[in-house]
């Protein structure tokens, strides 16, 4: 597997775990210990059903971006994919805090 790739599925594994944990997990998202029900949010507002498909896409954009410094707009609607939306924006912001 190429390093590109590589980082793309790294990067896809963890944009789709801080989905999931913020569309059902109320609190212990970083599971420091065993989750249990008291974890899982009392009303769940939205599902998954879209997100890995989104994730996937806007993970690959990114790599397109770098690879040809392209600049593109992702426009999405604030439906379904927003919780994926708000996770790989979460994710963007922690690499641009870092400086990687």
């Amino acid at each position: 597997m190429s390093k590109e790739i590589s980082k793309i599925k790294q990067y896809f594994d963890a944009v789709n775990y801080i989905t999931v944990a913020q569309l059902y997990l109320e609190d212990n998202f970083l599971v420091s210990d065993n989750l249990s029900k008291k974890n899982i949010k009392k009303k769940l507002l939205g599902h998954r059903g879209t997100a890995p498909n989104f994730n996937y896409i806007y993970a690959h954009l990114n790599a397109f971006v770098r690879r040809h410094r392209q600049k593109i707009n992702l426009v999405i609607g604030a439906g379904h994919a927003s919780a994926a939306l708000i996770s790989n924006l979460y994710l963007k912001n922690i690499k641009y805090r870092r400086g990687s």
